[in-house]
């Protein structure tokens, strides 16, 4: 991953990472398997913590996540039952490799 290309969003550095092997397609949609919110921190041991829904949808929030305009309380519960039904965490890490690793075993389970 430290080899992807970094780009600039909302004001932020970030890389996007291919979850399949080099080439290989999926034929057609999967569920997501899980809801990563990672936060870089230099002096971090690398460390998933489990999140609510209710901290989840606070992190989507924060990450300027469009969800309407008008924002509507239907289309929020929506999204917050959407998010109640996959698994949340929050990845603090300081090494890109081992967050990367951390992030396939999660996929695994």
């Amino acid at each position: 991953m430290s080899s992807s290309p970094i780009y600039r969003h909302r004001g932020l550095k970030v890389r996007y990472s291919d979850p399949l092997p080099s080439g290989e397609t999926v034929p057609e949609p999967v569920p997501v398997g899980c809801l990563v919110f990672p936060q870089y921190d230099p002096g971090a041991t690398s460390q998933l913590t489990e999140l609510s829904a209710l901290e989840s949808l606070q992190r989507f929030i924060e990450a300027r996540v469009f969800i309407g305009n008008p924002i509507e309380s239907r289309k929020v519960e929506d999204l917050l039952d959407w998010i109640a039904g996959v698994r949340r965490y929050a990845l603090r890490y300081s090494d890109l490799g081992q967050a990367a690793r951390m992030v396939r075993e999660l996929l695994t389970q």
